[in-house]
């Protein structure tokens, strides 16, 4: 081992033990998977409800990530399960990805597309209390800032960003 590696390993361990860390020193993060649906100028949102995490914002189609499945099969099941649309893992594009700090630290994997069969509706009443377009030059002001990151990077063309690191 040579000597910066050494030092950044103590350092690492000294910080840890500042900050009450009590890990291997390895870092967990929650992965979600966001979908923007879009045509031309709008964006499909759902607004949370009677789930304890964020109701009353607005934010993209999105769940965590399970072990057992790939980004694109999560972001495709999502569609379904909340919004009864289908969108074939081969019609999503990947849009953006952003490392978001927290109370519990999440990297997001943003997907985008213009394609689905079905006419979205409200599949998961007891999870959000309504779905609407919104103009992407008009976006409500209760969007969930994270989800907003991922929207204003993934229009820019940029593929990556940080989220409440407080140099972003």
């Amino acid at each position: 081992m040579e000597h910066s590696d050494r030092f950044d390993s103590e350092w690492d361990r000294v910080l840890d033990a500042t900050l009450g860390v009590r890990t291997s020193g390895t870092h967990t993060l929650a992965v979600d998977v966001h979908v923007l649906l879009r045509d031309d100028t709008h964006l499909l949102l759902v607004h949370r409800a009677n789930t304890g995490s964020c109701d009353g914002m607005w934010t993209l189609p999105s769940g965590r990530l399970h072990s057992w499945e790939a980004l694109s099969q999560r972001a495709s099941r999502e569609v379904r399960e909340q919004l009864a649309l289908y969108v074939p893992v081969q019609d999503l594009e990947f849009a953006h990805v952003t490392h978001h700090r927290g109370s519990e630290d999440r990297i997001g994997f943003f997907f985008a597309t213009s394609r689905w069969h079905g006419h979205p509706h409200n599949a998961e009443p007891d999870r959000h209390d309504a779905v609407s377009w919104f103009h992407l030059d008009d976006l409500p002001e209760n969007l969930l800032d994270y989800c907003a990151t991922g929207i204003h990077h993934y229009r820019r063309g940029i593929p990556f960003s940080l989220h409440n690191w407080g140099s972003d």
